[in-house]
């Protein structure tokens, strides 16, 4: 039986694996947020806020890498190949920075570029709000099936 698939083309177990990895307790923290997602891709917000300025009042350059992990690997998990059990993990992360933090929130879009095999490569933008480049990033991540149990 196959499972019910959303208009975007994503299962409802992704979906909301991918909701929950955008909203971890490092994401509520800093305040990153699900826009939207489909096949091999996610939006996401960084709410601009006190605690995650430097000291001329922009974005730290720390935050927005971390904001760029979590796009990407919620990214990585938008496609219903991803079982039951699997798992997964950032293995390199390559950070751009083309202008500074705006005095907006941020919106990171992620889209994978290829899978190969675990190996998943993702590419990430992120704009202000009135579509300033801030960063480009590059992630390469692995997803690992779960461990199968056997029934008999």
């Amino acid at each position: 039986m196959d499972a019910k698939v959303d208009p975007e083309g994503l299962a409802p177990d992704i979906r909301a694996r991918v909701e929950n990895i955008v909203d971890s307790a490092v994401g509520r923290t800093l305040g990153f947020s699900l826009e939207s997602t489909e096949m091999d891709c996610c939006v996401a917000r960084l709410r601009r806020s006190d605690g995650v300025l430097n000291s001329n009042g922009r974005v730290n350059g720390g935050v927005i890498s971390a904001f760029i992990d979590k796009v990407a690997t919620a990214a990585a998990w938008a496609n219903n190949i991803n079982g039951p059990g699997s798992r997964g993990t950032t293995i390199n992360l390559t950070v751009n920075y083309m202008s500074a933090g705006a005095k907006t929130d941020l919106i990171g879009t992620a889209r994978v570029t290829r899978r190969g095999g675990s190996v998943v490569f993702v590419l990430i933008d992120v704009a202000d709000e009135d579509g300033g480049v801030v960063a480009q990033g590059m992630a390469t991540y692995k997803l690992s099936p779960g461990k199968q149990t056997s029934r008999t």
